[in-house]
């Protein structure tokens, strides 16, 4: 078996997701499932942590501009689809769906062309 680890350090700004972990250290976000193919991704997330944390969250997820994973800086002109699947005081359950384009890229995307078909994800988003 190969391992594919990584680290992504993101500018304040830059990615709506992380700013709202960086404002929120006490939260994160794990992956429940990511399935990726050479023209798609979609995942579903389990964020936990306190309520108003997690209406920041979840107003991030659902800005047109922002896609799970996603490494492009500026729009790369995907649709992708954001539903909230569950919610409580102190958990987000949220799926996201993308079909990839020309100039899409992403961190699963990288791992299947570097490490093949058939991989196992585990992503956890965290500040440190």
């Amino acid at each position: 078996m190969r391992e594919f680890v990584f680290a992504l350090e993101y500018e304040p700004g830059t990615n709506p997701v992380a700013d709202v972990l960086a404002d929120y250290p006490e939260m994160s976000v794990r992956s429940l499932s990511c399935h990726v193919s050479a023209d798609s991704l979609w995942r579903v997330d389990l964020a936990t942590g306190p309520d108003a944390a997690l209406a920041e969250l979840e107003r991030a997820y659902e800005t047109a501009d922002y896609f799970a994973d996603c490494l492009v800086k500026d729009h790369c002109g995907a649709d992708c689809e954001v539903q909230v699947l569950d919610r409580s005081s102190d958990t987000l359950v949220v799926y996201t769906y993308w079909e990839r384009t020309e100039v899409c890229t992403s961190v699963p995307h990288v791992a299947l062309e570097y490490l093949g078909e058939g991989l196992l994800f585990d992503c956890l988003l965290y500040t440190s």
